[in-house]
């Protein structure tokens, strides 16, 4: 699950950046990524279910990495689809402190799109 949001957000990126050079151009895959926002909430519940299941069924090395895995995806979907969470500039930081947390790039794209 988390390679797959990885896989998303790398995507997204580079659709990004083919929009960057062409400007006034929409978001290159558009549909498709508000499409993927939505089939990522069950998949995400499913996994985090099903590693959770896993952790208490036979905890150890091979479940709770998994599971850390399964909440580390959850986090990506909410930084690339709601809520950017990472913050590694100044410039970012600047922003953190004085406005709070900003909506994700992706997200933004998606809204501008309706």
């Amino acid at each position: 699950m988390f390679a797959l949001l990885l896989l998303q957000g790398a995507a997204y990126w580079l659709a990004k950046l083919r929009r960057v050079a062409t400007p006034g151009n929409s978001l290159p895959g558009a549909r498709t990524f508000a499409a993927i926002r939505v089939l990522n909430v069950p998949l995400l519940i499913a996994g985090v279910l099903f590693t959770l299941r896993a952790v208490c069924v036979d905890p150890g090395s091979g479940s709770w990495p998994g599971l850390v895995f399964a909440l580390f995806a959850v986090l990506e979907y909410i930084n690339y689809f709601h809520t950017q969470l990472m913050y590694d500039t100044r410039e970012d930081l600047r922003h953190l402190r004085n406005h709070g947390l900003r909506r994700a790039h992706l997200a933004r794209d998606l809204d501008s799109r309706r």
